[in-house]
């Protein structure tokens, strides 16, 4: 009774430390590649695109920008109409997502960390400039992306927390939360992905 009492701890430790061992790895450079390009073979696509935001200010601004998204690999390009000034450069963050390879290009990557539910990277840029940083988050069952967070000189920070629908096959958009905390500027908004129309002829 002994020896199988001793036998059953000793696979329960080696299971647990096997499990640490996991969690604790450094994430592979394949699960980033495949977050940051989930669809590999879908070319194009256009949508139609609602971004939701707030402008936090003494007099708060709230505003829904409506556009269409325009997809043709390896761009995408998020069209808003009607912008006001105030809300231009939160625009063109929330249409702005680069593709592996301008990554690749313009950041070191380095894996980070690896729970056991998400991956961490951590990516410095190639050249000195506004952004200091960007963190991102992959999940490791879903191997898509869960957060991307930049940060910039003087402690301003971007984060954007995208979810996925799946839609004849392929890990669509279906929403991003976005929240800019700049100097004197401080947006939060939640743009929406709908009416996909996919491997369609697009004018970019």
């Amino acid at each position: 009774m002994n020896a199988m009492r001793s036998l059953c701890l000793a696979a329960t430790l080696s299971l647990c430390v096997m499990s640490s061992a996991r969690s604790e790895s450094a994430p592979s450079l394949q699960l980033l590649q495949h977050a940051l390009d989930p669809n590999p073979t879908l070319q194009s696509y256009t949508a139609s695109a609602t971004l939701a935001v707030i402008l936090h200010a003494p007099l708060p601004v709230r505003k829904t920008l409506h556009g269409t998204v325009y997809y043709r690999k390896p761009t995408r390009k998020v069209v808003f109409s009607n912008v006001p000034p105030a809300l231009r450069s939160f625009s063109e963050f929330a249409a702005s997502m680069p593709a592996y390879d301008e990554f690749v290009r313009e950041y070191r990557i380095t894996p980070d960390s690896d729970d056991g539910k998400s991956s961490t990277y951590l990516l410095l840029p190639n050249r000195q400039g506004r952004v200091v940083a960007l963190n991102v988050r992959v999940g490791d069952e879903s191997e898509l992306i869960e957060e991307m967070l930049w940060t910039y000189v003087s402690n301003e920070r971007l984060s954007v927390h995208p979810t996925y629908a799946k839609s004849d096959g392929f890990e669509l958009l279906s929403s991003a939360a976005i929240s800019a905390h700049f100097t004197g500027y401080n947006v939060d908004g939640t743009i929406g992905f709908s009416d996909y129309k996919l491997e369609v002829p697009v004018p970019i």
